[in-house]
């Protein structure tokens, strides 16, 4: 059975589970718009981008929770303002991206989840950024093959 899903996964593309729309944030956006993006548009990592257009970083939701914990919790009120305080650049976690193909197989984008220890990629064709591939989306469609 598992040599079944393997084989599955080795003949699908990474462009066929790939999201598209990718959210893309500059490195001066303020913490609370962050967290907004990830609560309201349903997502769990946000590649953070210089003004330039260079991409420097990914901001996961398991950033935003570590972060949250180091900074916030222990303090017995805090405002939006002081939570805008908090620079996104000096909590990048992610700051070595990993990347792969449009045209690349499940079963490789697996392999580079699994190797460099990241839960999601980029995804390129040739120079451009076409979409990113998280370990979400790869449980979604298959539930038992994660990275």
């Amino acid at each position: 059975m598992k040599e079944n899903k393997n084989a599955l996964l080795q003949h699908k593309l990474v462009k066929k589970l790939m999201t598209t729309k990718v959210k893309v944030l500059p490195i001066n956006t303020p913490l609370s718009v962050v967290m907004e993006c990830f609560w309201t548009q349903g997502i769990n990592h946000i590649p953070i981008v210089e003004l330039s257009g260079n991409i420097v970083g990914m901001f996961s939701t398991t950033d935003a929770l570590k972060l949250f914990h180091k900074e916030i919790y222990n303090r017995p009120i805090i405002t939006r303002k002081e939570v805008d305080r908090i620079k996104i650049i000096d909590n990048l976690h992610s700051t070595e991206l990993k990347s792969i193909s449009d045209t690349a197989s499940l079963t490789d984008a697996k392999a580079v989840m699994r190797n460099n220890e990241v839960n999601s990629l980029l995804v390129y064709r040739k120079e451009e950024l076409v979409g990113i591939l998280t370990s979400e989306d790869l449980k979604k469609d298959y539930p038992l093959e994660t990275p």
